[in-house]
């Protein structure tokens, strides 16, 4: 894969990207990591941008169900809410 020797990515450093994108930090995260735009690493996660063959796009999948939304919120967080009752007593 030949690229543009002005190029501010090298094929190892796209390669930490994907190992990154496996994982679990935000792309916003690694896109501060490595010193590039959020669209730079979206389009690498996409494959727009620096695309090999023999990859699946996009490597990081949206969160689209509400299964997956909710995990990030467990029931167990929530407490019980208490009845209001103002300064002078009226419910």
């Amino acid at each position: 894969m030949l690229r543009s020797p002005l190029a501010k990515l090298t094929e190892e450093t796209v390669e930490e990207i994907y190992i990154e994108l496996r994982g679990t930090e935000s792309i916003p995260t690694i896109a501060l990591m490595f010193g590039v735009s959020i669209g730079l690493v979206h389009h690498i996660n996409t494959g727009q941008s620096w695309s090999v063959r023999w990859y699946t796009y996009p490597i990081r999948k949206k969160q689209t169900s509400i299964e997956d939304i909710a995990s990030y919120y467990p029931l167990e967080d929530s407490y019980p809410c208490q009845p209001f009752t103002d300064q002078w007593g009226y419910e």
